[in-house]
C-alpha cells in the first residue's frame, strides 16, 4: 500500500535557510581570521622597526670619604684580621699544649698507680708516704721562692709632704698684702694707704660741719689710689641729766683703685729669685709677718701654689677671695684677716 506523502508546512525552516546561516558564519570567521592575521603582522613589523632604547646610564655615585680614608680603613681591617688569626693560632697552640700536658700527666698517674698496685701492702704505704712527702717538698719550695721574691722586692717610696694643720687665728701683728689677678702677683701698699687715709681724714674732717658725708682720694702709692668716705653720724647718749645728742666723724668704707690692671709680675716671673715679689718677701720676718693674699677667681690655682710656698718658708698666710671686678677695700664693719 503506498504511504501517503506528508504535505510540507510553509512555516517550517527549509534546508536552504540553514545552509545560508552556516555560510554566513563561515564567512564571518574567515573575515575575523584575516583581521587577526593582519593585526599580528603589523605588530611584528612595528616591533622589528622600533629602535632599541639604550638602558639608562647610571651615574656612579661619588664615594663618601677620600681614597686615603678608604685605604686607612682597609689597612685597619687587614690588621684586625691578622690579629684575629694570630690570636686564634695562639689559642689553638695553647689548647694543643694543654692537651699534651694533660695526656702526659694522665699517663704518669696511670704508671704510678700501676706501679703501686704491683707493690705489697707495706710497700704501698711507703710509696704513699713518699709521694705525700714529695708534694709537701714542692709546696715548701714554692713558699721559699715567694719569700725570696718578697725580700728582693723594693716598693716605690712615696714622699709625703707635711704641712701644718690649718688653725685660723686673727692677725694683729705686721701684715703685708699681695693681689692675685689675671695670673699676676702685685704688691698692695694697703698699710701705707691707710696711714695716708688717717692723716687726710683728720685734716679734712672740718668739712663735715656743712655736710653729712665727704668722699676723698689719697695716693697713688705703688700703682694704687685709696678712695674713702667719711660720714658725720649723730648718736643719742643717756646721761644723768637725760638724753644727750653726740655727733662723731666716722669712716664709712674705703676701696683701692689700681691705676692699671696689669700691675705686678706674671706668676712664673714672680717665683724667680730676683723678682720684686721675692725681694719684698725676703725683707719680711716669717715669725712676725702675716702674708695676706687677695685672690680673684681667675688666679685661684696660683693662690694654692703660692700658699704652699709661703708655708714652706714659715709664713703665716691669710686668704681673701674676692668676686670678679670687686675692688680691695674695707670698713669698720669688716673683719680682720685670719691667718693659718
Amino acid at each position: 500500500m503506498r504511504r501517503p506523502v506528508r504535505s510540507r508546512d510553509s512555516s517550517e525552516p527549509s534546508l536552504d535557510s540553514f545552509l545560508d546561516v552556516v555560510t554566513n558564519l563561515v564567512g564571518i570567521l574567515i573575515i575575523l581570521i584575516m583581521v587577526i592575521s593582519i593585526t599580528a603582522h603589523e605588530a611584528v613589523t612595528d616591533a622589528k622597526a622600533a629602535p632599541t632604547t639604550p638602558s639608562p646610564i647610571v651615574e656612579p655615585q661619588e664615594e663618601t670619604g677620600s681614597l686615603g680614608e678608604a685605604l686607612a680603613l682597609k689597612a685597619e681591617l687587614d690588621q684586625i684580621t691578622r690579629q684575629r688569626t694570630a690570636v686564634r693560632q695562639e689559642l689553638e697552640q695553647k689548647f694543643s699544649d694543654r692537651n699534651q700536658m694533660q695526656f702526659v700527666l694522665t699517663a704518669a698517674n696511670t704508671a704510678i698507680e700501676k706501679r703501686r698496685e704491683e707493690l705489697g701492702s707495706v710497700q704501698q704505704n711507703d710509696f704513699d708516704r713518699n709521694r705525700e712527702l714529695l708534694a709537701e717538698k714542692a709546696k715548701l719550695n714554692e713558699v721559699f721562692t715567694t719569700l725570696e721574691s718578697l725580700e728582693n722586692f723594693q716598693p716605690e717610696s712615696v714622699v709625703l709632704k707635711h704641712y701644718p694643720t690649718p688653725m685660723a687665728k686673727t692677725v694683729f701683728g705686721r701684715e703685708e698684702h699681695f693681689r692675685l689677678l689675671n695670673g699676676r702677683i702685685t704688691f698692695v701698699p694697703l698699710n701705707s694707704l691707710v696711714d695716708q687715709l688717717k692723716a687726710d681724714a683728720e685734716h679734712n674732717a672740718n668739712q663735715l660741719r656743712e655736710t653729712s658725708s665727704i668722699t676723698r682720694t689719697v695716693g697713688p702709692i705703688s700703682g694704687f689710689y685709696c678712695r674713702y668716705v667719711l660720714n658725720r653720724n649723730a648718736y643719742s647718749v643717756d646721761t644723768k641729766m637725760g638724753a644727750a645728742r653726740r655727733e662723731v666723724v666716722e669712716l664709712d668704707h674705703f676701696v683701692l683703685v689700681p691705676v692699671s690692671e696689669n700691675l705686678g709680675e706674671p706668676f712664673e716671673q714672680a717665683m724667680k729669685p730676683n723678682s720684686d715679689f721675692m725681694q719684698r718677701l725676703a725683707a719680711c720676718d716669717p715669725q712676725r709677718t702675716t702674708i695676706t693674699l687677695w685672690a680673684y677667681p681667675d688666679s685661684f690655682e696660683e693662690f694654692r701654689q703660692l700658699k704652699l710656698m709661703l708655708v714652706e718658708r714659715g709664713f703665716a698666710t691669710a686668704g681673701r677671695p674676692l668676686p670678679a671686678d670687686h675692688p680691695i677695700g674695707g670698713s669698720p664693719q669688716g673683719s680682720r684677716s685670719s691667718a693659718e
